[in-house]
C-alpha cells in the first residue's frame, strides 16, 4: 500500500506503524504492476512509487534519499 499510496500522510502512517527506517525504491513500473496484482486496485499515476524512482527531489519530506545507484534509491524515514 505504501508505494501504491496518492497521500503523504497516508504513506507516512504505514511507515509509522511498521516502525521502517528505511526505503528502497526502484524500477516504478515494475513496483506498481507487483502491488497493484498483490493488492487488486488499479494503480494511479501519482502513486508513491512513481515519484521517488524518477523524482527524488520530490519525495515527501518525511523521507530524505541517502544513497542511489543505476537501479535502486534509497531513503531514510524521518523521525
Amino acid at each position: 500500500r505504501f508505494y501504491l499510496a496518492t497521500s503523504p500522510h497516508a504513506a507516512a502512517a504505514i511507515l509509522q506503524d511498521r516502525g521502517v527506517r528505511a526505503v528502497l525504491a526502484y524500477d516504478a513500473t515494475r513496483t506498481a504492476q507487483n502491488s497493484a496484482a498483490i493488492l487488486g486496485t488499479p494503480v494511479s499515476p501519482e502513486a508513491l512509487c512513481f515519484t521517488l524512482d524518477r523524482a527524488p527531489s520530490h519525495a515527501p519530506p518525511f523521507l530524505t534519499l541517502v544513497g542511489e545507484d543505476s537501479a535502486a534509491k534509497i531513503y531514510r524515514v524521518n523521525p
